[in-house]
């Protein structure tokens, strides 16, 4: 069996509307369902810095899906910021 073949014995839920997400699980060979992340309000700690931010966040998304995950499913999410100069540059908070 290959990797491929085992990975997809599991429920892949992508929790993100970002469509280069999506392509790139598609382009791996992966099968996946992609449930958006349900409106989570991106707003996170002034103490968190640089990759805090987006791991935090990545966090907050997975809490949203708790009760849809069973034994067999690999649930991704993600976030991306923009750090420059010790400011997260765009739009989030």
């Amino acid at each position: 069996m290959t990797d491929l073949e085992r990975i997809n014995q599991f429920e892949i839920i992508l929790a993100s509307a970002s469509p280069r997400r999506r392509f790139l699980l598609g382009e791996l060979g992966l099968k996946f369902e992609c449930l958006g992340n349900h409106d989570v309000e991106e707003s996170y700690p002034d103490s968190l810095q640089a990759e805090a931010i987006p791991l935090f966040l990545a966090k907050l998304k997975a809490r949203n899906y708790a009760s849809i995950i069973k034994e067999k499913t690999i649930l991704i999410t993600a976030d991306t910021i923009v750090w420059l100069n010790h400011e997260v540059i765009g739009n989030h908070r």
